[in-house]
């Protein structure tokens, strides 16, 4: 335990140790992982009074795993290591596309997938891939030796709000390993520039194609919702159509009346709409292109 400035910072080395101290205190813990999105926020630095360093629990912080065809990755696992480890890369290059989209080398090298997940951004970039996988966040501490398990697709209750109780945080995260490969994946993020840029839009798509005719199709979007959360009614109006021109027009302008963009700083409403739905035939096309 460290402190500084009446600020109480707890390093436990294990998960059996961070669960224990979270079951046997009345304190309030904020969690902390690489920080890099938390050290920007100097006001809310100011309102905490107890720190848990995520990064110094091994498990959530090095442990990438397979077991009962699931992918785990601990959530203080550092984008970095995430994009370098072959399992990842073979069974979801999708995650490795937005991983690799994230600030810079030296914010990929301690930034962390939880935190990403947890600041809760609509532009975050690895949000709409892991909504698109049907990912699962695994919660701590455990009860009963078991971990509470969140579906990512439910985790967001509103912007910048989610699912986590008084002293819960995110200790994995898990997704399915497909028994069959899908046909085709997209991710696009636009940005003021390539990177170290906030997106304006981003889209993540999942499609198996059959004999020119979309058999399943997953599909998100970022930066154009309060919060992340998957395109069902284009989902729904592009399963089993075929990839032809009319169908890519017509999914195109489900989207746009779908989504609920703002103007800002970055870009303006008008625009993200045109972009989103620009991307969403681009994707098509190129699924197209694969068969």
């Amino acid at each position: 335990m460290k402190t500084e400035n009446n600020l109480i910072v707890v390093q436990p080395k294990s998960l059996n140790e961070l669960d224990n101290l979270l079951k046997n205190t009345n304190t309030s813990y904020q969690f902390i992982g690489g920080g890099t999105d938390l050290l920007v926020q100097e006001k809310k630095w100011e309102t905490y009074n107890s720190i848990v360093d995520l990064k110094s629990v091994k498990e959530i912080s090095s442990d990438i795993f397979i077991e009962d065809e699931y992918l785990y990755i601990g959530a203080a696992n550092c984008y970095t290591d995430i994009i370098k480890n072959k399992i990842v890369v073979k069974h979801f290059p999708i995650l490795i596309s937005s991983l690799k989209q994230i600030g810079s080398v030296q914010i990929q090298n301690r930034g962390t997938l939880g935190g990403n997940i947890c600041n809760a951004s609509p532009a975050g970039d690895s949000l709409p891939v892991l909504s698109v996988l049907d990912a699962d966040l695994l919660i701590g501490p455990k009860n009963n030796d078991k971990f509470k398990v969140i579906p990512f697709n439910n985790f967001y209750t509103g912007f910048k709000t989610f699912s986590l109780l008084k002293n819960e945080y995110i200790a994995f995260i898990r997704i399915k390993i497909p028994t069959e490969a899908y046909t085709a994946w997209y991710f696009r993020k636009v940005g003021q520039r390539f990177s170290m840029a906030i997106s304006k839009v981003s889209l993540a798509m999942l499609l198996k194609i059959e004999n020119n005719t979309i058999k399943d199709i997953k599909l998100s979007t970022g930066s154009v919702k309060p919060y992340i959360k998957r395109e069902t009614e284009v989902e729904n109006y592009l399963l089993n159509k075929e990839l032809v021109n009319k169908v890519f027009n017509e999914a195109s302008e489900i989207i746009k009346k779908n989504i609920s963009p703002i103007s800002d700083i970055r870009s303006i409403k008008n625009f993200r709409e045109y972009l989103t739905s620009q991307l969403l035939k681009e994707a098509l096309f190129l699924a197209k292109d694969v068969l």
